[in-house]
């Protein structure tokens, strides 16, 4: 405040009173500064403006004020004046849209007029205002997150609702329900027919003599059995049904691991004497599942059935088209890259070993032109092994399908009739296999290995050998596993063991069901 000018707008008018409108000889009590230092134009307004801080620039202004009592000062702030005190000290006048323009961004030097504290006042309620937009921008993106999830929940929950329905509806109940009816229903037709008189009768009989009724549901031996009946009334292939005996065992559901060295955590088991065709151990047996990899014992024992010794030795290229499959359906893969000439041989083991469906698919397009047309290849070998009411296949790898899908009981068969064929049984029992030289990607070949045997050959199964197996895995049924055993005394067993919690889960299970159950 040393020299304020002429062109000096405003001032702190002090402590001491000062009448008619002049100011005194010191501007504040004790101050040092007169009357001359404001310029000749300078005065205070003693007056009813509540913002008396606010002098005006010139001597006409107060000249105004003194000649006309009713003058109100807070119409004119100066020559270069905009705005009216009450914009910046009442309430009402300082709203958020008298602050469209920044302060300080302003052409003129009206922001002269403004105090510090004018300025954090309005900083402040350009703060809160920004802060309400965002609060409320945030409170519609909740809302629509929000809405969005429970569109998606509801539409979800209603997707399962009618997918669970029409399910059971189009199955009536289960899997293992509907077609071991179907089994009955066609056993006792070809009964009432008379198209055989010495096995249909008699399937359609037996229920009856033993008291039940009837139904292949209500005995599911009676309906594995009517299933293996051929057209023409005869047992076809008879070395691949099992029966049940007196001293067969029912594997207890026990709820959960206590440490028991006989405990099985798999829902679907069978054990197999091989020697015998008797079922010694078993636990749902006849229900219906998703095979998973198991599926690819069935795509060797077709491939091999359909191709000569000589064109083991012949190479397949890898396409495009098996890659594509491959991958877009989430399989696992031997590693046999696109345009790598592969020998057929080392396709059965790429197939079996790390449980390869780029190997699986590529035997499939070798031996008869494409998945399909393999399925149906497929199929009639399980029709030839007598599980064609239970078992049906429509792809080489064991994808997920409701069409691809067998029994334990029906691939006990499979494995069976696979470790009948040397080189099936060579490819099953191989722990690793090295593969010749496909390309500059692997000078070195592949080496590919059966993780199943590798691992179990160090657990407790009762002094006995695991000599072969394969191992499978869909969401849809767990972890599964078919093995081949034979034991001290030279007696061979097949276990078939489906919808375990993990891939080592079903190792302990064979483990344990062979030490357990097996001679």
């Amino acid at each position: 405040m040393k020299d304020l000018g002429n062109s000096s707008r405003r001032y702190n008018s002090g402590e001491e009173d000062y009448s008619g409108g002049r100011l005194g000889t010191r501007v504040v009590s004790g101050s040092e500064y007169t009357r001359e230092d404001f310029g000749s134009g300078a005065g205070y307004i003693n007056g009813t403006v509540p913002g008396d801080r606010y002098a005006g620039s010139t001597g006409k202004k107060n000249r105004r004020a003194a000649e006309n009592p009713d003058y109100d000062p807070g119409q004119d702030l100066g020559q270069d004046s905009k705005h009216n005190p009450a914009d910046f000290d009442t309430p009402a006048g300082n709203t958020d849209e008298n602050l469209d323009v920044p302060i300080l961004d302003r052409e003129d030097d009206s922001a002269a007029y403004y105090s510090y504290e004018d300025e954090q006042r309005a900083r402040e309620r350009r703060i809160r205002r920004e802060k309400r937009k965002l609060e409320e921008r945030n409170r519609r993106n909740r809302q629509i997150r929000f809405r969005i999830t429970v569109t998606v929940c509801a539409a979800a929950a209603l997707v399962c609702v009618i997918g669970g329905a029409g399910f059971f509806i189009l199955r009536g109940g289960s899997f293992g329900d509907l077609f071991r009816a179907s089994a009955a229903e066609e056993s006792s037709m070809e009964a009432v027919s008379g198209s055989d008189v010495s096995a249909s009768a008699e399937i359609a009989e037996m229920p009856a003599s033993d008291g039940a009724s009837g139904t292949a549901s209500e005995n599911s031996a009676d309906a594995n059995a009517s299933a293996d009946v051929s057209e023409d009334g005869t047992d076809e292939l008879s070395d691949y049904q099992f029966k049940e005996t007196d001293s067969t065992i029912t594997i207890p559901d026990l709820s959960e691991d206590t440490g028991d060295p006989s405990y099985v955590d798999s829902k679907y088991v069978v054990l197999i004497d091989a020697d015998t065709n008797e079922i010694v151990a078993e636990r749902d047996p006849y229900e219906v599942i998703s095979p998973a990899s198991m599926t690819k014992i069935l795509t060797i024992l077709t491939a091999r059935n359909n191709l000569t010794d000589d064109q083991l030795n012949d190479t397949f290229t890898i396409t495009q088209e098996i890659s594509d499959y491959t991958y877009s359906n989430g399989c696992s893969v031997a590693g046999f890259e696109e345009g790598s000439a592969i020998k057929v041989e080392e396709l059965f083991y790429g197939t079996i070993l790390p449980s390869g469906a780029d190997a699986a698919a590529a035997l499939a397009y070798y031996t008869s032109g494409s998945i399909e047309s393999f399925a149906q290849l497929m199929n009639e070998e399980s029709s030839k092994l007598g599980i064609s009411k239970t078992a049906h296949f429509d792809n080489p790898v064991g994808v997920y399908s409701e069409d691809n899908h067998c029994t334990v009981t029906d691939m006990a068969a499979i494995m069976k009739a696979a470790m009948e064929d040397d080189f099936c049984a060579k490819v099953l029992s191989a722990h690793t296999y090295q593969c010749t030289a496909t390309n500059q990607d692997n000078p070195d070949g592949i080496l590919l290995s059966n993780w199943f045997l590798r691992r179990i050959e160090d657990k407790d199964t009762g002094g006995g050998t695991v000599i072969a197996a394969k191992t499978g895995f869909v969401n849809e049924s767990g972890s599964c596993a078919a093995s081949y055993y034979e034991s001290n005394s030279g007696k061979h067993y097949i276990c078939v063991t489906a919808n375990a919690y993990s891939s080592w889960r079903a190792i302990y299970d064979h483990a344990a069901i062979y030490k357990t159950y097996a001679n």
